[in-house]
């Protein structure tokens, strides 16, 4: 048996990886070695020396060997995915920060414009666009 060439069989492994569901550690525990030994092989901070470079290219010509799981369908790349937040609504208009005696009220200007104003003492907010964006400058969310 002639010596496995070592860039061949780590582009092959990191194929492997790229195409299995398996974790790390579990290919880890498979071969023989380290979790941290495989990243650091792959990264190139490390070379495997020559028995685990056998132990490597054997787990290799293993797999190459057994038969397909499943439906042959695996992913051929990472997709990404962003979780966003909901936008969080503003309900309820604070108390007045002038009289501290009434919830203020979100009134409409015009066709595009609302304000917020107290209903005891008369003091006003900021304009704005919105009723939403109205009721944030009231409560002081701007």
């Amino acid at each position: 048996m002639t010596d496995p060439d070592l860039k061949t069989t780590l582009h092959e492994f990191q194929e492997y990886l790229d195409l299995s569901y398996e974790s790390p550690r579990e290919f880890a525990a498979r071969i023989g070695v380290a979790k941290e030994t495989i990243w650091y092989w792959l990264s190139g901070r490390r070379q495997p020396k020559a028995k685990s470079l056998a132990k490597l290219r054997r787990f290799l010509d293993q797999e190459a060997q057994r038969p397909a799981h499943g439906d042959g369908i695996r992913p051929t790349e990472t997709v990404p995915y962003k979780i966003t937040k909901p936008i969080q609504q503003v309900r309820y208009a604070r108390l007045c920060p002038f009289c501290r005696a009434a919830r203020g009220k979100i009134r409409k200007l015009g066709a595009a414009s609302f304000q917020g104003t107290c209903p005891k003492c008369g003091a006003t907010g900021p304009k704005r666009e919105s009723h939403q964006a109205g009721l944030r400058a009231w409560n002081g969310r701007e």
